[in-house]
């Protein structure tokens, strides 16, 4: 049996835009920790600059893998450098499983 992915999804903003190249150093930090973290597979960070939203999705190998890794990473330092950018008020985190995928055949021939 194939084990399905869990999909992490992470909604904020941070407190204010002059911490934009702070919080961007906190998120390649946390990258290179991330790698080492039992059950990761993958993580992008995407920044909408009309209104200051950021959005992270981050698969994780199982859903038990990413409660684990939440619990360990919430209070780890990198995680609270990250933390002390963010306006808390803004978060939300949510798990989902991926029920479609579709890709452009030439564009996975590039």
């Amino acid at each position: 049996m194939i084990r399905e992915l869990c999909y992490e999804i992470t909604k904020y903003r941070l407190l204010s835009d002059s911490m934009k190249e702070a919080y961007l150093e906190s998120v390649a930090e946390l990258n290179e920790l991330l790698a080492s973290v039992e059950g990761f597979v993958k993580r992008e960070v995407f920044f909408r600059e009309e209104d200051g939203h950021w959005v992270e999705v981050i698969a994780w190998s199982g859903a038990e893998e990413a409660r684990k890794a939440e619990e360990m990473l919430m209070a780890h330092p990198i995680c609270k450098k990250g933390f002390a950018c963010i306006d808390m008020a803004t978060v939300t985190l949510e798990h989902y499983r991926k029920v479609s995928e579709a890709a452009c055949p030439a564009a996975a021939q590039q």
